[in-house]
């Protein structure tokens, strides 16, 4: 068939209810039945936002391309999405490109988060309080700090 053909046969199922598409141009088509409501499948902005936001909880640590592969979402969106979530306080980022995120619990103080001078020396001597014979590799691996920082 003809793709002017196929578009127009999509976009009559469409019209008629029998067809919606999933998370934008590159997502999937659902069939309907029975006059089934196609809302259950459009991923709105809370849904999406719910969705990457559990991905995130799960692995702090996941990529972008991981976000991509698990929703089937373009990365503009999972970026836009992010964004989102930043700005309304529901997310940030510790610990730059190569670090992870952290999900914010409503009203929750992000700078909870923020690793100050004090609170890294604090973390450090706390781990060679407890293991005085620590390597620095092993503190990079608990503190999650870059070698050059500890």
């Amino acid at each position: 068939m003809k793709k002017s053909i196929i578009n127009t046969t999509i976009a009559k199922l469409k019209k008629e209810g029998r067809l919606v598409r999933i998370m934008g141009p590159h997502g999937s088509y659902q069939v309907l039945e029975n006059g089934e409501d196609p809302s259950n499948y459009i991923l709105t902005d809370q849904k999406r936002q719910d969705r990457v936001l559990a991905l995130i909880k799960q692995n702090p640590k996941i990529l972008i391309a991981e976000l991509m592969e698990k929703t089937g979402l373009l990365k503009s969106i999972i970026n836009t999405t992010i964004s989102k979530l930043k700005k309304e306080g529901q997310l940030m980022r510790i610990g730059g490109p190569s670090g992870s995120y952290q999900v914010l619990k409503k009203g929750e103080d992000p700078s909870n988060y923020i690793l100050t001078d004090q609170k890294r020396q604090d973390r450090v001597l706390a781990l060679i309080k407890h293991n005085p014979k620590i390597s620095i590799a092993e503190l990079v691996e608990k503190t999650r700090l870059k070698k050059s920082i500890i």
